[in-house]
């Protein structure tokens, strides 16, 4: 497991990180209605998911098919331990995105 470091306070962003050795880019955006949306595109730039709501403490990559989708498991996990959703300031403060590769998973 690997915590992903995030901009705090920051509404509309966007990462690339290495997951399972392949690089991803990731985008996260605040909607004031509904919380934070991520997305992700594989290296070649295809769309591996569209924005989706980031569900505080589940698997964020659940559902998705696409064979160059890491078969780990991504959460934005709330640290406070109640499982509150995250609000535009609390990134980095009390909700971390969290990875947990393939292999920390089928060893679970």
């Amino acid at each position: 497991m690997f915590q992903i470091n995030l901009p705090n306070g920051v509404p509309d962003f966007t990462f690339r990180t290495l997951l399972e050795g392949a690089p991803f880019t990731f985008r996260m955006r605040w909607n004031m209605r509904s919380g934070w949306y991520i997305g992700c595109t594989a290296a070649d730039g295809v769309t591996l998911f569209s924005p989706r709501r980031a569900v505080v403490d589940w698997n964020l990559l659940i559902g998705i098919t696409d064979d160059r989708c890491p078969r780990g498991v991504l959460m934005l996990l709330d640290n406070t331990g109640q499982h509150a959703e995250a609000g535009v300031d609390d990134i980095q403060k009390s909700h971390f995105l969290l990875y947990f590769t393939a292999a920390e998973v089928a060893g679970a």
